[in-house]
């Protein structure tokens, strides 16, 4: 048996293969209907003013962060992040500081950002980053790679940038959007996307068919029996990541007792080609509970297509777990009550 970490959340039928020709049989590939339709429908889901449509959410990164700061301006980022948030910020050519992370959310620890400098951001597999003081709005960018539908996508700092990639839970294959309510900065980085990353039709044709099936109630209900299978049937003690105000259950992570409980779970999927991942290696190696996360840290296959393996990726992590003798009861460490995951509908109002 074998089964990927992820795929794409795509359902098409003969309708959908006869538009994807004619999109290309029409020799317009970027920057037309599709493209506009799918930044409407972004501006009016989350209620900002600009959305612009990029060919990846590293490339919209990279345009926010040339649309909005000074080149040379300091930035702070989290260690532990996806690449993609460095390389943003070395599009910048500023002087960076890695950032630890808290232990229980995986989010970024923040203190008062001084004058000078800047910050992006990141919701961690989708764990709703809070909003930016006031005076550091301006000085935030969030990158939202896993945050689509969060309770507060789009309004928390100057720019929020959201992944279409194939590993998140509504994508276009490839490519990302970028959300602000700043008129200027939206000029600017229209004008950057247009120089190295616009996004093609086909890329916003199946993104606006995946937000339907996002959206659809027996795609919600079966992801959530997948999350909730894994939470019973995972039989041997570890922790879920905190959620302090929202998140969109994008993914299925958790941290066991140590590395070598991980490393054992992992050999035992990958002898039956099944994929697992520890995410994400350390930017920085000196913060200590970046590379306590690390260590532990296991990502397990989630969703829709692995309804067959689940049961045989429980047992064998099970087992795994239990061979290493570590293991001295039963015990799920689950979150309080308050910090219960909170999943957006369409219809709820954005605060």
């Amino acid at each position: 048996m074998s089964c990927e970490l992820c795929r794409p959340n795509l359902n098409l039928n003969n309708a959908d293969f006869k538009a994807i020709r004619g999109i290309l049989n029409s020799k317009w590939v970027s920057n037309r209907e599709h493209v506009a339709d799918l930044e409407t429908i972004f501006r009016m889901r989350f209620k900002v003013k600009h959305a612009i449509a990029c060919s990846s959410a590293t490339t919209g990164l990279m345009a926010a962060v040339k649309a909005t700061w000074a080149p040379g301006t300091p930035v702070e980022l989290p260690a532990f992040t996806w690449p993609s948030t460095l390389l943003a910020a070395q599009f910048n050519v500023g002087k960076i500081t890695y950032k630890d992370i808290d232990l229980d959310t995986w989010l970024m620890q923040t203190d008062s950002l001084p004058a000078n400098q800047c910050r992006i951001v990141v919701d961690i597999f989708g764990n709703q980053f809070g909003k930016a003081k006031p005076g550091e709005k301006n000085r935030t960018i969030y990158d939202a790679a896993h945050g689509f539908d969060l309770p507060n996508l789009g309004h928390r700092g100057i720019v929020e940038v959201v992944s279409l990639s194939a590993t998140k839970p509504v994508t276009a294959t490839e490519g990302g959007m970028i959300l602000t309510n700043n008129g200027n900065i939206a000029a600017k980085a229209r004008q950057i996307v247009r120089y190295i990353g616009r996004m093609e039709e086909i890329n916003a044709y199946l993104g606006k068919r995946s937000i339907e099936n996002f959206d659809s109630p027996e795609y919600r209900q079966q992801m959530d029996d997948i999350r909730e299978k894994y939470v019973n049937g995972l039989d041997f003690e570890y922790a879920l990541q905190a959620i302090p105000e929202a998140t969109n259950k994008s993914s299925f992570q958790f941290l066991v007792k140590n590395q070598f409980i991980r490393n054992r779970i992992f050999a035992a999927l990958a002898e039956k080609e099944i994929v697992a991942r520890a995410y994400y290696e350390p930017l920085a190696a000196h913060l200590e509970n970046t590379n306590e996360v690390f260590n532990r840290i296991i990502s397990l296959p989630f969703h829709p297509f692995m309804a067959d393996e689940q049961n045989e990726i429980i047992k064998l992590a099970n087992m795994a777990a239990m061979a290493s003798n570590e293991i001295t009861g039963v015990r799920v460490i689950q979150q309080q009550p308050a910090m219960a995951s909170i999943v957006r509908t369409q219809k709820e109002k954005i605060t």
